[in-house]
Parts: structure tokens; C-alpha cells; sequence
């Protein structure tokens, strides 16, 4: 039996290299790609398909809006998610959508392949770094109940700080802020001293998601 697969990434040669590997594999095949959220949407209508491997940076609608929208159609498509950022928050939120796993995509071939064979026998893959990140994010979840004593009206963060924030929350590292907001990375990582200090948060994680909560980003 050659379970069916689906590349999902907007850059060509990725999805060529990630196809070698895969086709290389007697019980593999990949029999769709998708340069993007809508593409994988439509392919999905025409097409069963046993997993899709799908970057989270895509144009459109991204690996996170995209998995959400297939679990809205009551698809239960077994999903991978790869992606280059490293966030406590991507991880909750791939998981929130409904995602199946979770990779970077600097990890090895042998990794991609165990995840895959795992996720297709049934069993959802994560990573030791990844299963660490879940466990950070659920310690610092408890402290939730105390994010409403911080109002709304006196957040104490400033425009540029708000900007920062929201682009961590996208998933962006300090360097990749900084070459969006055209300061350094050095700068960037001085600002977020300062916001968890402002804020009184151990880590972006809680930050990301009080200011989510009560809907300031």
C-alpha cells in the first residue's frame, strides 16, 4: 500500500526536494502540491489524500489558516506542519487549528520521515524541543487568571513595542523583526527586555497571549 501525500509550499524547489525524499520511500508517494492555503483548500475538494506536509509561511492563507479552515469542513486529513520559527506560540496555535505535527524545517531527513510514518500509523509527532515548548507554554499558562488585573486602557507598551510584539506573535525571531522594522537585532532584543519587565511576564509567550486575550493585537 503507497499512502498518498501532499507538498504544501509556496517555493518550488522546497516542495521538489521535499518530494525526492518522499517518493524515495516504497509506501510513499506525493500525488498533489500546493503553492499556497487556497490551492491546498481547492485540491482538498477534488482529492483524498492521507497527509498533508504543509509549510506555515504561505501566501494567501498560511499552514495555521489553512488547517483551520479544513478542520471547519470536518476534514480529518492528517496534517504536518513545518516551519523556520521557533515560538511557544505557533506550536499552541498549530495545535489549537489541528494540527498532527510539528517539525522546523532545518531538522533532518530522518526526523521528517519518522514524523511522517508516525502521523500516518495514527499518532501524533512532536519532537523532544517541541514537547518542551507545549510544556513551558501550559506552566506559564498559569498565571492567566491574574492577566486582568493589567487594564486595557493603561497597557504601559508603547507603539513600537506593540509592533514588536505583534510580529513575535506572527512567529518572527529579533533578527527578522529587525530587518521589518529597520533596527537592529540588538535594539530588538532591548525591547523585549523591556516589555516583560513593563508587563511583569516571565516569557513572550504570556505576553502574546494576554495582549490576544483582551484583543490589543
Amino acid at each position: 500500500m503507497s499512502y498518498k501525500i501532499m507538498l504544501a509550499d509556496d517555493h518550488k524547489l522546497v516542495r521538489s526536494g521535499l518530494k525526492k525524499i518522499i517518493d524515495d520511500e516504497a509506501d510513499l508517494s506525493v500525488v498533489a502540491e500546493a503553492g499556497n492555503g487556497q490551492e491546498v483548500l481547492e485540491l482538498l475538494d477534488k482529492i483524498d489524500v492521507d497527509l498533508i506536509i504543509m509549510d506555515f509561511n504561505m501566501p494567501i492563507l498560511n499552514g495555521i489558516e489553512t488547517t483551520i479552515e479544513i478542520r471547519k469542513r470536518g476534514n480529518e486529513t492528517k496534517i504536518l506542519l513545518l516551519t523556520m520559527h521557533e515560538s511557544e506560540v505557533l506550536v499552541m496555535d498549530g495545535l489549537s487549528a489541528g494540527i498532527n505535527g510539528f517539525l522546523y524545517k532545518d531538522d533532518d531527513i530522518d526526523e521528517l520521515l519518522l514524523a511522517v510514518k508516525n502521523i500516518i500509523s495514527g499518532k501524533d509527532y512532536f519532537n523532544e524541543e517541541i514537547k518542551e515548548k507545549i510544556l513551558n507554554f501550559h506552566r506559564s499558562n498559569k498565571k492567566f487568571d491574574s492577566y486582568h488585573e493589567l487594564s486595557k486602557a493603561k497597557i504601559p507598551l508603547t507603539k513600537r513595542e506593540m509592533e514588536i510584539v505583534t510580529l513575535i506573535g506572527k512567529g518572527l525571531n529579533s533578527s527578522q523583526i529587525g530587518e521589518k522594522l529597520f533596527i537592529s537585532s540588538f535594539t530588538v532584543i532591548k525591547h523585549r527586555k523591556n516589555i516583560l519587565k513593563k508587563l511583569g511576564f516571565k516569557n513572550f509567550a504570556e505576553v502574546v497571549l494576554y495582549l490576544k486575550e483582551n484583543k490589543l493585537i
